[in-house]
């Protein structure tokens, strides 16, 4: 093998490496954009329920859309996507038409996100048992609207059969 063949074959596998080190860096930027792509974003409420409690370990517990007077306190449990630090979530609980109440705010919870908290638990408790009828829950993200949760209050209506079931209303 000549000079200028050495030559040649070395210029040939410079290129040749150079477009596998172009390719390697197009694949690990690429990569690395997809994650950055798929981490990025708003937050956003990924569920939101009325529980009868809440669990750190187990999160919301005895969830659902009609409750007793004497669930006392309620939780509302907001689960978060992309949850950053600053993230201001606020719930406001109305009585829609509750006793003597209508369109009455109960209560506003604010929580000021501090780290990557992806659960929000807010509780209201009342002295009294809850009044029959209808609430709502407002759920705000850094003052933004973005969803209702709505639930009743109603008694128990014993059947009889020493049971008892809520009546949705």
């Amino acid at each position: 093998m000549g000079l200028s063949q050495n030559a040649s074959s070395y210029r040939k596998s410079r290129r040749l490496l150079k477009w596998v080190c172009l390719g390697l860096a197009g694949i690990i930027i690429t990569g690395g954009l997809v994650i950055i792509f798929l981490n990025s974003g708003t937050t956003r409420i990924e569920s939101a329920v009325v529980a009868r409690g809440y669990d750190d370990a187990t999160g919301a517990t005895g969830a659902g859309t009609t409750f007793t007077p004497q669930d006392n306190p309620l939780h509302c449990v907001v689960s978060l996507v992309r949850a950053s630090k600053g993230t201001i979530v606020r719930m406001s609980w109305f009585a829609v038409e509750a006793g003597d109440l209508r369109n009455y705010k109960l209560l506003e919870r604010e929580v000021d996100i501090k780290s990557n908290e992806s659960a929000v638990d807010a509780f209201l408790e009342l002295q009294h048992p809850w009044p029959t009828g209808s609430y709502k829950i407002d759920i705000y993200l850094d003052g933004h609207l973005e969803q209702t949760l709505f639930f009743n209050i109603a008694e128990p209506v014993r059947t009889g059969l020493k049971a008892y079931f809520v009546q949705s209303m």
